[in-house]
């Protein structure tokens, strides 16, 4: 049978660690085979960022030097961007240096045909792992 730790938690009070809660309940007399996690893995050094400046890369036909606002995260950032699909203006998600996302190994600070230092950045928040990957490789 399975269970769903959030449906559990309708019904009892638990704080404990996962680990904890899964040994309780084999006590119990219930054998738990594996614990299955599920949903979008968490997706740290990943900050929602403001498009403030987008120019044509001088090196470049299909990538556009940006100057993005992260906010508290860092401040305003030159990345160099291969994606089409955002203007001035737009709120993107931006990978920052120390990121890692699930199609991409990990995201860094790289020097991408001059000098401007690469992060990665996509039009939606809910975008698709490839488009974002083609976006942001180096």
């Amino acid at each position: 049978m399975k269970i769903s730790l959030n449906w559990l938690k309708d019904y009892v009070a638990l704080t404990a660690p996962v680990e904890e809660i899964s040994r309780a309940i084999t006590f119990l007399g219930f054998e738990v085979e594996q614990v299955v996690a599920t949903g979008a893995p968490r997706l740290e050094h990943v900050v929602v960022g403001e498009v403030l400046v987008r120019d044509k890369h001088p090196n470049a036909d299909k990538l556009s030097v940006c100057q993005v606002d992260v906010g508290p995260a860092g401040g305003v950032k030159t990345i160099v961007c291969g994606a089409q699909n955002y203007a001035v203006g737009d709120r993107v998600p931006v990978a920052l240096p120390g990121a890692v996302l699930p199609v991409i190994s990990s995201s860094s600070s790289r020097r991408s045909g001059g000098n401007y230092p690469t992060a990665c950045c996509a039009r939606r928040a809910n975008w698709a792992w490839a488009r974002t990957r083609a976006a942001c490789s180096s």
